[in-house]
């Protein structure tokens, strides 16, 4: 903290008690809330309320939401799913020393099902909810989807870093827009990152065997396919997930991943993870969150809040670290100005 935000907020104006920031390059994944001096310092969002935004811009721009009382949620799918739509193909033989997806093993989440679960019987109160659990946690239902008030999608997310590792893999390959005849791997991050619906497992599955999958049902969304979500005039997209704003920066651009992907496909305000997430944490921090962003209807400023408590109260509890870790990995951007 010292090296990134003393040399700033001691020159700021003691009535100063909020801060809009627009991180740029690795910055993008600094949990700036939950930076202290020393193990007995505060946080700094125990000093400031802090908003982020991708860029200045973002605070200019107008955002007509749409009037929509409709919210979707999405929990614990089925990863594992034989409808999933896989066909026999004739691919190239595999190479038995190279390294694909071992990594992306798709486990059950029954706490994002009680989270679905929970979150249902809040939304009940004002708008209109519908859920999406196990086998109905489609890829297509989500592409399916016109303009709802809010998005909420607890699931498995997972960034790729390294293509190198998925370039031996020809199903694979071909998925994430590698050719492996032509010895180079493209950068395309857009493909590399993504969300597992129903099916995303069976799909690794099938590439292992050789078996060319559906892309418009393989429970595999990339952040190229979710930028075609119609998302125009939603108010708030959460994705309740592991490592959802994870992606290649680029100078001056931002993050290619997930997070870009959301925007372009319309949603004012997006709540994402830095890191790995607790299942099980994950459900109490989600019901305060949104039960403060539906009272006050403003998303950023109910993070602020609920972080900075989660915060606060799980180091008085537990430890330093664990709080960082369980708490400190939730960030939310938005759009327009900032509402008061």
């Amino acid at each position: 903290m010292n090296i990134l935000i003393k040399p700033i907020i001691t020159k700021l104006p003691k009535e100063i008690d909020s801060l809009i920031l627009s991180p740029d390059g690795m910055l993008s994944f600094l949990p700036f809330h939950a930076l202290h001096e020393n193990p007995d310092a505060p946080f700094l969002s125990e000093k400031f309320d802090l908003f982020q935004v991708t860029s200045g811009r973002d605070l200019l721009k107008e955002f007509e939401l749409n009037d929509s009382k409709k919210v979707v949620l999405f929990g614990n799918p089925e990863f594992q799913n034989s409808n999933a739509q896989t066909a026999e193909s004739s691919l190239a033989s595999l190479d038995p020393k190279a390294e694909s997806f071992r990594d992306l093993s798709f486990v059950s989440l029954p706490y994002s099902q009680a989270e679905v679960g929970l979150l249902n019987q809040l939304f009940k109160k004002k708008y209109q909810p519908t859920t999406f659990i196990g086998a109905s946690a489609k890829e297509s239902t989500l592409r399916e989807l016109k303009c709802p008030r809010i998005l909420h999608l607890a699931t498995h997310g997972f960034f790729v870093d390294n293509p190198e590792k998925i370039s031996g893999h020809s199903g694979q390959s071909r998925f994430f827009g590698i050719k492996k005849d032509e010895n180079y791997i493209p950068n395309n991050p857009m493909r590399r990152a993504g969300l597992a619906l129903t099916g995303a497992q069976s799909t690794f599955d099938a590439w292992a065997k050789n078996q060319q999958t559906v892309s418009e049902n393989d429970g595999i969304l990339t952040a190229e396919e979710a930028a075609l979500l119609d998302l125009q005039g939603t108010w708030l997209t959460t994705l309740s997930a592991c490592e959802t704003g994870n992606g290649n920066t680029q100078a001056g651009e931002g993050v290619f991943g997930l997070r870009r992907a959301f925007y372009q496909a319309g949603t004012q305000n997006l709540l994402l993870t830095l890191w790995p997430v607790s299942d099980s944490r994950t459900v109490d921090f989600m019901k305060a969150f949104y039960e403060e962003a539906l009272r006050t209807e403003n998303a950023p400023r109910a993070l602020a809040k609920v972080q900075r408590d989660f915060l606060v109260n799980f180091r008085k509890k537990r430890s330093l670290s664990q709080a960082i870790r369980y708490f400190a990995p939730f960030a939310l951007t938005f759009r327009g100005p900032l509402p008061k």
